[in-house]
């Protein structure tokens, strides 16, 4: 059975990439672009993943 596209978002370098991102001013619709995902999964991994929703937010305040 194939992992689910968001573990590999859930890796220590991915995370710092969405750091990034989000520190650069990305938009969510943008990163999701980013990451080949639709901006409503984007939406369900950060309410499923807190380690995705809080490299988002860390770096968005």
């Amino acid at each position: 059975m194939a992992k689910g596209k968001y573990r590999d978002w859930l890796e220590p370098d991915k995370l710092l990439l969405l750091q990034a991102w989000a520190r650069d001013g990305l938009t969510d619709e943008q990163i999701a672009k980013n990451m080949g995902i639709g901006r409503d999964t984007l939406y369900s991994w950060k309410k499923k993943y807190p380690d995705i929703s809080d490299a988002l937010k860390r770096e968005k305040l």
